[in-house]
């Protein structure tokens, strides 16, 4: 089932050990966490650990909430904000195909009817065996091309870790976070400062 809630002190993450790269924590961030010049004037640049920054200014308090019980995991997002999610004919059309997509929009830069950009953000959802490392999954699907540049690094968002993958071969965003839990790969693709503060109130549920 999904619901779309305003109730903001669900974001709060509990004290709940999951697989690795998906550790729900408020606690150790990484270095760089703070925001740089550029974000403290509300453009985004990049943290000390290589992470887009700036959307630590963001208040998401009034933000909706969205919770996919079939998938487990729940996010924050603007209420100005559409979503739409994906239909099985649309869910074939992508390599490799996931079992659910959720895309959030903003009306006044991309129709919900037709749209012709790309999300502010996507999460894409697959399944993987539960023993297999993400690291050792994502090449293997074709989500990750160390041959052609591409790397990969810590995320620590302020609920969930999760690994962050780069790659210049993608004009925007050209990179993307994972969080594994259960046997289930959550890619999100964030395009922009709301995006980004959208990923920190990413969990998964238990």
């Amino acid at each position: 089932m999904i619901t779309v809630t305003q109730s903001p002190s669900a974001l709060i993450a509990p004290d709940t050990e999951v697989l690795p790269l998906t550790t729900i924590t408020t606690e150790d961030p990484l270095p760089g966490d703070s925001p740089g010049s550029d974000a403290a004037n509300g453009v985004a640049g990049e943290s000390e650990h290589g992470l887009p920054s700036g959307s630590e200014q963001l208040d998401v308090s009034a933000w909706l909430q969205y919770q996919d019980d079939a998938h487990h995991f729940q996010i924050a997002y603007p209420p100005d904000y559409v979503t739409v999610q994906l239909s099985d004919a649309e869910l074939n059309q992508l390599t490799p195909r996931p079992v659910a997509a959720v895309y959030f929009l903003d009306p006044l830069l991309n129709d919900p009817a037709s749209p012709a950009a790309p999300p502010q953000l996507s999460i894409r959802v697959f399944t993987k065996e539960p023993q297999q490392p993400l690291e050792e999954w994502l090449p293997a699907v074709g989500l990750f091309n160390p041959e052609g540049g591409w790397y990969t690094q810590p995320y620590q968002g302020k609920t969930a870790t999760g690994l962050a993958v780069f790659s210049s071969d993608f004009m925007a965003p050209g990179w993307f976070v994972y969080f594994t839990a259960n046997g289930l790969v959550y890619q999100l693709t964030p395009l922009g400062t709301e995006a980004e503060a959208m990923l920190d109130t990413f969990r998964v549920l238990s």
